[in-house]
């Protein structure tokens, strides 16, 4: 399976995971129709030395197979490359930037697949998000970037409130902006399958969407591909994901197992036949949270 955090970041990233107070974790899901391989990559890390962090997905396209999944990872080692750029706490401008940037710089790479796969509709999608802070630094925001069908989500334990932070480029979409749909009845319906800008499609950075919005302590932020957000209805989706990030008595879960959580009942959904939103793909989840809390012994 390709897609999550590598071992090398692991173990980079080992001294800024112990001093920051963000936490990550990432889940990739292979399609009960391909068990063998992904066509999506997933993506965490830890920035400028744990001060800040990100998370993203990557969801090749184009019934592409594995080289809709070169695709994704085109795009993903793009934005991995930030890692080395971020030595600060960005700005919400600076984040913007950083993010569109480098979600374009993969564009010819992908331009270059699909001249050598002979498939035109080999691409992939993208939907990563960063943390920044305000321009005096008292404040702490989430800059997120998107292509495509791939989303963004805020999750708020305190209110359960379950946040869209990004919009979809897809048929459906617009159908919805339009007024000729509702987006209840968007999910599953076959408008919500055809998306209207992709990575590779790209001629500027600009074309890449990004908004940015306040973060506030306990925050949970998801990034999914579809595989996840076509399993459920829009009623459905926020009880999901507060059952997978509900602590066990005695017991706080982090990152890491609420991704898993998702995946698999994602997963479950899929498979499950009484289900008519059921839909067979690959899983991302990559969830971030802030801040860390530190459990101290008595």
């Amino acid at each position: 399976m390709g897609g999550d955090t590598s071992k090398d970041d692991e173990l980079r990233q080992g001294e800024e995971v112990s001093k920051s107070q963000y936490q990550i974790g990432t889940k990739v899901i292979e399609s009960p129709r391909h068990p063998e391989w992904s066509e999506d990559r997933c993506l965490g890390l830890l920035l400028a030395g744990g001060k800040s962090a990100l998370i993203g997905v990557f969801d090749g396209v184009g019934r592409g197979g594995p080289n809709s999944a070169k695709a994704a990872e085109a795009v993903l080692q793009s934005v991995r490359s930030l890692q080395t750029k971020v030595v600060e706490s960005p700005t919400i401008n600076q984040a913007a930037d950083l993010l569109s940037s480098a979600i374009f710089a993969s564009s010819g790479k992908i331009k270059s697949l699909k001249a050598q796969a002979r498939n035109p509709q080999l691409d992939t999608t993208a939907a990563v998000a960063m943390v920044a802070q305000s321009e005096d630094t008292k404040r702490k925001f989430l800059v997120t970037a998107n292509v495509g069908d791939s989303r963004i989500y805020r999750y708020r334990p305190t209110s359960g409130e379950l946040e869209q932070l990004t919009k979809d480029h897809t048929i459906a979409q617009k159908l919805i902006d339009s007024g000729q749909l509702k987006p209840e009845d968007a999910v599953g319906h076959d408008a919500s399958y055809v998306i209207t800008k992709s990575v590779g499609s790209l001629k500027s950075p600009a074309d890449v969407d990004t908004n940015d919005v306040p973060l506030e302590e306990g925050d949970v932020i998801l990034a999914v591909s579809d595989g996840f957000s076509d399993n459920f209805s829009l009623k459905d989706l926020p009880r999901k994901v507060q059952q997978s990030s509900k602590s066990e008595p005695n017991k706080r879960i982090g990152p890491a197992e609420i991704a898993e959580r998702l995946a698999e009942a994602a997963l479950a959904a899929m498979l499950d036949d009484s289900n008519p939103l059921s839909k067979k793909d690959d899983v991302s989840v990559a969830v971030l949270r802030y801040p860390r809390i530190l459990v101290v012994d008595a």
